[in-house]
């Protein structure tokens, strides 16, 4: 199972775009949203926004 986790989801004007299909994939999310945009999520609130995505058909 994978999804796409994007800063437009998040309300960014930004072209990021991940494929989550692993821990590691969230991480870089994470650290992104971090470097980029300055916002520090919480893992738990990473992993239940990314959740849904990957229960998506």
């Amino acid at each position: 199972m994978y999804g796409k986790m994007t800063c437009a989801d998040y309300g960014f004007e930004c072209n990021f775009v991940i494929e989550v299909n692993s821990q590691d994939s969230l991480e870089q999310f994470g650290m992104h949203m971090t470097q980029i945009h300055g916002i520090d999520y919480p893992k738990e609130s990473l992993m239940s926004s990314v959740y849904p995505v990957l229960c998506m058909p």
